[in-house]
């Protein structure tokens, strides 16, 4: 799942982009410099122009605009709203991460903006997959891969397919998942897009890992590792640590699954991702409970469910339903 932002050609460089918004003589050249940045910058990096946007955003939409410049306005209002939800999610608030999903979705329909309209159907499945709403998510999934196919984004396909692969995998039809999984590699890979077919990589290896086939994952999840170092892909490469981590488990290989694992929760730290500290904390107290360190399993055991509280509690889960009521 990435921020949704406006698109530009890889061939407009950041330093270009922060010429543009240094060089800016009105609102709107700084709001497109700004919605370049957001949508080029690094994770941990995009943030503060996120917030920018939105009080320069905020700013115009209080003026008496023509219509022209209401919409650009409202266009970079649901960019901003979408990019807001991404963090919530990252940060494990879902039910905020919902609410400013929704807010971005409604805009961008209302401007007939396709190609954001799939990517944020994309991200809505994506919170609702990890809130356990399968039938929810695959509703979302169909509709981004739909409305991608519609206007022949080749992305938004390729991520489409990646997305159905996740689903059936949670539905434990794994060939299904495999041949999702394969396509969306080779519509990745005729974009060159890196980062996409680092994500598929790792999916696979996970379908294998679910299978029982531990060496095959152990195989796909060290490719996927190769391919996050070229990216800038905080959490594909934290997961695909602790992916690593989990098949050397499986085979019972401790010393190494304790460093990818112990190499992935001090990653997730630095860049603070709830759900990624999470899963590394079950992952080491896992190992250390397997080789018989109590203390520290205990130890990890107590973070694992404070974080996991912390993503899933009653309040969030109604909230949550709240959100789907208003939207509906």
């Amino acid at each position: 799942m990435q921020s949704i932002a406006q698109h530009y050609s890889e061939q407009q460089s950041i330093d270009s982009l922060f010429k543009m918004l240094k060089n800016a003589k009105n609102d709107t050249v700084k709001a497109n410099a700004l919605a370049g940045l957001i949508s080029t910058l690094p994770e941990g990096e995009w943030m503060t122009y996120n917030e920018q946007l939105k009080i320069l955003v905020n700013e115009n939409l209080k003026k008496n605009n023509t219509p022209i410049l209401l919409d650009f306005y409202k266009e970079k209002e649901a960019i901003v709203y979408v990019n807001m939800g991404y963090q919530f999610m990252n940060s494990g608030d879902v039910a905020k991460a919902i609410e400013y999903y929704l807010k971005g979705l409604k805009i961008h329909e209302a401007l007939n903006c396709k190609m954001e309209v799939a990517s944020t159907y994309g991200n809505l499945g994506f919170v609702y997959q990890q809130q356990g709403n399968i039938n929810k998510a695959l509703e979302f999934f169909n509709l981004s891969l739909k409305v991608s196919q519609e206007i022949n984004y080749k992305e938004g396909i390729a991520t489409g397919y990646n997305n159905l692969g996740s689903i059936s995998k949670d539905l434990d039809k794994y060939k299904d998942a495999l041949d999702y999984y394969k396509k969306s590699i080779n519509a990745y890979s005729e974009m060159h897009d890196v980062d996409g077919i680092a994500t598929s990589l790792n999916n696979i290896g996970i379908v294998y890992k679910l299978m029982g086939q531990h060496d095959t994952s152990l195989v796909w999840f060290k490719k996927a590792l190769t391919e996050f170092k070229k990216t800038k892909n905080t959490e594909g490469y934290l997961y695909s640590l602790n992916n690593i981590g989990t098949a050397y488990f499986k085979l019972k290989q401790y010393d190494l699954a304790l460093k990818y694992s112990d190499s992935s929760y001090a990653y997730a730290s630095k860049v603070n991702t709830i759900d990624g500290m999470r899963i590394s904390a079950r992952s080491m107290y896992r190992i250390y409970k397997a080789t018989k360190q109590y203390d520290k399993a205990l130890e990890k055991y107590e973070i694992y469910v404070s974080l996991k509280d912390s993503i899933k509690n009653d309040k969030n889960h109604i909230a949550i339903l709240e959100q789907q009521h208003k939207y509906n």
